[in-house]
């Protein structure tokens, strides 16, 4: 399995040997409901300053347009908006785990907020070193939702790929994601790994991870929104 709960990582070590395995694991209930849900306010309370205010920003600020209505796709300075609502997600509890995961002392290179609902378009198949100018290094990003998600809703899906993979990448015409591996050379080594989400649960995966998100075209769907 690639699913472990934070409070059970302590009683055993498999989730090292999955990770190195597949690049990526799922850990659940890494940060508090209260810390997540108090986020989440702030964020929609605040989404249409946000916009308003980094709207010449098109590296911070990535928008999908859903029935003529501007939303958030991607945005790069939740800790600058607010260090009282987002500070609390950098805590020991994560940068040791990154240090254990890594092997090697680790520190925050950045935060930012994705956001997905009905209208919300693709996120392309990619390794986060192609975009991080990386070759041969090692990188993490754990992906903390803030409310449930799934595949279903724009949650990201996952190829099994094993750490030291690396794979070459082409343009894309995705919004916020200008690079992609071509579905061609995708690995076909086994099922993706489609993680489900509760408040507070996570992903974490290494910058050799591959990973995409599906364009959302269900209207069922509620809107789902992750740190």
């Amino acid at each position: 399995t690639m699913i472990f709960d934070y409070y059970e990582l302590e009683k055993e070590e498999k989730y090292l040997e999955e990770f190195s395995k597949n690049c990526v694991i799922k850990v659940n209930n890494i940060v508090e409901k209260d810390i997540c849900n108090n986020a989440l306010n702030y964020f929609l309370k605040n989404e249409s300053r946000i916009i308003s205010k980094y709207q010449n920003n098109s590296k911070g600020l990535v928008l999908d347009e859903i029935n003529n209505t501007n939303f958030v796709k991607y945005f790069e300075y939740p800790l600058s908006e607010s260090f009282e609502f987002f500070g609390p997600f950098v805590n020991n509890k994560i940068i040791n785990l990154a240090s254990k995961l890594l092997d090697t002392d680790v520190f925050l290179r950045s935060m930012e907020i994705h956001t997905r609902g009905p209208g919300s378009t693709d996120i392309p198949p990619h390794q986060d070193n192609g975009y991080y100018g990386l070759i041969n290094s090692d990188a993490l990003t754990f992906y903390i939702a803030l409310n449930k998600q799934s595949a279903d809703n724009g949650g990201l899906i996952y190829v099994p790929n094993k750490k030291g993979n690396e794979y070459q990448h082409i343009s894309s015409s995705s919004k916020a994601f200008s690079l992609s591996i071509h579905p061609s050379v995708l690995p076909k080594n086994g099922e993706n790994f489609k993680p489900q989400f509760n408040i507070g649960d996570c992903s974490i995966h290494h910058c050799h991870s591959i990973h995409f998100a599906e364009p959302i075209n269900n209207s069922e769907y509620g809107r789902s929104i992750v740190v």
